[in-house]
């Protein structure tokens, strides 16, 4: 059985790519990686990724996209003009980039012949704001549904066989995702990059970095993260 993983080099998605390889399936899987340079500030989870995702991965690309810096602006993560915040405002958000790694790697396990193709998303993406926006909503599985819909419209019959996993579509919230890839590849998980800086050491202070260490503290796992503040 392949599946595709669409990992960045962070907590969630390798977690869950961990849990996904080592944990969830009782037949012997094939993991195939698909990771983006998009010109992210952060760029330094790719880093990450190489070096945790080895013994895990059967195989890891890294697509470049970054003309996409070119598009995506006014977002913390990519607009080198916009501040880093250190907690959740709406300019956190990259207009539907997980609908554009998803397409990627619907595309790529179509060509594999993939059952399943996951990404990082978990329940705690898909909370809401005050005006009653979803935080992220590309991360809701809504999204994730719409582009398997897309994606059996699009394509010969065999697209019907590819389901997408995350965390949120198994109803796992971002501390039960942590202890499930802590479970299966236990402090590899601290050499996961979240920042969305690429520093010496991970910043300890933008919102990513702070979802990281409350993460950590709920799970009751000493976090042996090192960070700059």
């Amino acid at each position: 059985m392949k599946v595709v993983g669409i990992v960045s080099g962070g907590l969630d998605s390798i977690c869950y790519a961990a849990y996904i390889k080592k944990l969830k399936f009782v037949v012997e899987s094939e993991l195939h990686v698909l990771s983006f340079n998009y010109g992210q500030k952060g760029s330094k989870e790719l880093e990450a990724a190489n070096e945790v995702l080895e013994g895990i991965a059967n195989s890891w690309k890294v697509l470049d996209i970054s003309f996409m810096k070119q598009l995506w602006i006014g977002t913390q993560l990519t607009d080198d003009t916009v501040k880093v915040e250190n907690s959740y405002t709406p300019s956190v958000v990259v207009p539907i980039r997980n609908m554009v790694f998803l397409t990627i790697g619907l595309a790529y396990a179509l060509s594999i012949d993939a059952e399943y193709i996951l990404y990082g998303s978990h329940l705690g993406d898909v909370g809401t704001t005050p005006d009653g926006e979803f935080l992220y909503p590309d991360c809701h599985p809504y999204a994730a549904k719409a582009i398997e819909t897309a994606a059996r419209i699009s394509h010969f019959r065999k697209a019907t066989q590819v389901k997408i996993l995350s965390p949120g579509i198994e109803e796992l919230t971002k501390v039960e995702n942590l202890k499930l890839g802590y479970k299966a590849i236990g402090d590899k998980i601290f050499k996961t990059w979240s920042c969305y800086n690429s520093l010496e050491k991970q910043c300890g202070i933008c919102e990513s970095c702070n979802n990281r260490k409350e993460a950590f503290k709920i799970a009751g796992l000493k976090d042996l993260t090192e960070y700059m503040k």
